[in-house]
């Protein structure tokens, strides 16, 4: 984390935007990839936990009458709602255990990214070691150019 700090001390709004960029893309493809990969297998375990945790939580056993009537190839005993909250606590999961490939690819991205900008004439470099500043209204209001 040391070098996401530093990163974020030189080169400030960018690389914060360029990392939720990031996450947001990866907590999207993990989303998809568990739910096409493993539905079924999903659904199974949810109505496990339901079933044999669910009951310290408030939850009722439901009993196999009831599975037989409701289980019309729609997977869940309760809905699909409850079905994809599970999906996207999961795909939450694994986009957690992702952060150190997170923030080793912000760190490779944020620089020429920067230089890019600054090239563009988009950021212009402050005297701080290469730091970027954006030119927007509110950072160069006063400046000349």
């Amino acid at each position: 984390m040391d070098k996401f700090k530093d990163m974020v001390k030189k080169y400030g709004y960018t690389g914060v935007a360029v990392y939720l960029g990031i996450s947001m893309v990866d907590l999207a493809a993990t989303f998809v990839i568990v739910k096409a990969a493993g539905m079924d297998k999903i659904e199974k375990a949810q109505d496990w936990v339901v079933d044999n945790i669910g009951k310290y939580f408030g939850y009722k056993h439901h009993d196999e009458k009831k599975v037989e009537t409701s289980n019309n190839n729609e997977g869940a005993v309760y809905n699909k709602a409850s079905g994809l909250w599970s999906v996207f606590v999961i795909a939450y999961g694994i986009h957690k255990l992702l952060v150190p490939l997170r923030v080793v690819a912000t760190s490779m991205i944020t620089p020429p990214l920067v230089r890019w900008f600054i090239k563009r004439g988009w950021m212009k470099e402050t005297v701080k070691k290469g730091a970027a500043v954006t030119t927007g209204a509110g950072a160069g209001a006063g400046a000349k150019p």
